[in-house]
Formats: C-alpha cells, sequence, structure tokens
C-alpha cells in the first residue's frame, strides 16, 4: 500500500470519524447502546466484537446468525446529484450552468458505512468457539472547487476543481476462540481471535468534468492487501 494511499484513509477516517465512531451498522443492539458491544453482546457476536463473549455463556446451544447486515448513508446536500450536474454542464459547454453547478457543490460531503457478516457459534463448557465473516467499507466523497473556474467565459476548458471518492473496506474470516478461567473464586473469560483480513482502499480523484460515480470502484483506484490479525 503506497504513502498516499495510507494518508489518504487517514484522512478518510479523520474527516468521517466524528459520525460513524459510535456506530457499526451491522450491530442494531450495540448502536442502540452507544456502541458497547464489547460488554454487551453474546456468544454470537465474540468474533465482531470481543472473543470472550464466546464463553460467557457456555450451557447455550449451537446458534446462526445469517446474515448481519446494515448500511447507513448521508448526502445531506444532494452531493451526488450536484456532481452529475457538475458534469453534465461541462459536456454541454454552458458557462452559467457550470458556475452555478459548482457553487451548489463547494464545500459539500457526503459519507456511506455497510457492513454485512455470518457467524457460528458453539459455546462448550471447555473451549467455545465462533466462527464469523464479516465485510464492512466506510466511503466519503469530497470536494475541491476552485473559484478560478466561475468566472470562465466559455465552457471549453480545463477545470482546477476536482471530485474525490474516498473509500476503506475490509473482509474478515476468523474464529473466535475463548475459555471460562477461575480466578481467586470469579470466573474469567478469556479469548483469542486469529482472523484473515482482506483490506482494500479506493482512492477515485478526477476532475469535476471527468466525474462519474460508477468508476470509483476502477481497479485503477484501488489497491488490495492481505494480512493476518489476531485480537
Amino acid at each position: 500500500m503506497t504513502f498516499k494511499t495510507k494518508a489518504l484513509v487517514v484522512a478518510l477516517a479523520a474527516c468521517s470519524t466524528s459520525a460513524l465512531a459510535a456506530t457499526n451498522p451491522t450491530d442494531a443492539r450495540a448502536n442502540a447502546m452507544g456502541g458497547v458491544g464489547v460488554a454487551s453482546g453474546d456468544y454470537l457476536s465474540a468474533g465482531f466484537h470481543n472473543p470472550a463473549l464466546a464463553a460467557l455463556d457456555p450451557d447455550s446451544a449451537f446458534g446462526v446468525l445469517i446474515p448481519y447486515i446494515g448500511a447507513e448513508a448521508r448526502d445531506p446536500d444532494e452531493l451526488i446529484d450536484g456532481l452529475d450536474d457538475v458534469a453534465d454542464a461541462f459536456d454541454q459547454q454552458d458557462s452559467t450552468k457550470i458556475e452555478s453547478s459548482l457553487r451548489a457543490v463547494q464545500g459539500d460531503k457526503a459519507y456511506v458505512n455497510a457492513g454485512v457478516g455470518a457467524a457460528v457459534g458453539i459455546p462448550t463448557g471447555s473451549i467455545s468457539a465462533t466462527l464469523y465473516t464479516s465485510g464492512l467499507i466506510e466511503g466519503a466523497v469530497l470536494t475541491d472547487i476552485d473559484s478560478d473556474d466561475f468566472n470562465q467565459s466559455t465552457g471549453n476548458f480545463t477545470p482546477e476543481s476536482s471530485a474525490t471518492i474516498l473509500a476503506a473496506g475490509v473482509g474478515e474470516l476468523g474464529v473466535a476462540l475463548a475459555t471460562n478461567l477461575d480466578i481467586a473464586g470469579q470466573r474469567v473469560a478469556v479469548g483469542v481471535t486469529p482472523k484473515l483480513q482482506r483490506i482494500t482502499t479506493y482512492n477515485y480523484g478526477v476532475a469535476v468534468d471527468d466525474y462519474d460515480t460508477d468508476d470509483w470502484d476502477d481497479s485503477r483506484y484501488r489497491e488490495e492487501e492481505n494480512a493476518f490479525n489476531l485480537d
């Protein structure tokens, strides 16, 4: 993964953290409780939140959680439609429409947060296990409008303004393994989650006259990396 892409992922996280940090769209219960799934989840959600949860209820029966899905999108200023209007104005080479459409999207932002997953849990009296898979993606659409593009006498020019779609996605396949220990007369659950991850980043940044939402996940703008992780 290049330094530029890493920097863009950090920028995406910075611009969306305040809006997204407390939410995991795939867990409505934890979401409603302020994102406290680490403590409030059950054995089926151990892989998503906290591997020790797999052993908290060893007397539970075999369980399956399919599907585990959710999404959240915010485009309060209708930026997606606005950028399409900008591209159309450049296609028509209409300087009046170009200026008005650029002003309409100046400073606007849009965000999306989505996830999907599934889990199979087998709590036991010794080593409990929860096999899970999940996918999460966060994205943002941003604009950088140059005021010099407002005063062009013709629509036939190359704009300095740009539009960018930044996104980062993580796919996981893992197993939460946990057991209960007796420490000073207290039951303590401990767990570990070995998992394989596929990390994907997107950086689609183009001049506003070339913007096309359908192009954001083109392989030219995508980087992928496999990793092993342990919780």
